[in-house]
């Protein structure tokens, strides 16, 4: 979300944030309460990014129960270990919480993370051994067709 408006001004690229407010009211498009905590974690209130996205109605799900059962075997799982211990030592930490809302709706996880350099401690990595679906915002717009 940091790197979206950083990359794709919406002053500058009033395209791109049309398709992605269409994929929004239409619910094709959303992501986890724990990433709007994260983002309030590490930035004040002030910031650009915290006043688009609180104010995104709908965007920001809760976790259900198999989300909840799929995070507490991501949490717990021995090959995910350097992953969890990556984690912030305190707060909120919303990958594990990504990752399982993706694998329990059939979505996919939108992330410019790769498994370039030590990619055990990150998002892919969980991602691929879970055979849970993501791309980097780029590829989404290159998988809807979208041109400008």
């Amino acid at each position: 979300m940091i790197d979206l408006e950083r990359y794709y001004p919406s002053k500058v690229f009033v395209g791109v944030w049309d398709g992605i407010d269409e994929l929004i009211i239409n619910n094709q498009l959303f992501s986890v309460v724990d990433v709007l905590k994260e983002l309030k974690q590490e930035h004040d209130d002030d910031d650009p990014v915290i006043e688009r996205w609180e104010d995104a109605e709908n965007f920001f799900v809760e976790s259900n129960d198999e989300e909840q059962v799929i995070i507490k075997e991501i949490m717990n799982e021995e090959r995910y270990e350097v992953f969890r211990n990556h984690a912030p030592d305190k707060g909120v930490w919303a990958d594990p919480h990504l990752i399982a809302c993706a694998e329990s709706r059939d979505g996919f996880v939108i992330t410019n993370e790769t498994l370039n350099r030590q990619p055990e401690r990150k998002i892919p990595f969980v991602c691929v051994d879970r055979d849970v679906k993501y791309m980097s915002m780029l590829e989404l717009m290159q998988y809807l067709d979208w041109t400008f």
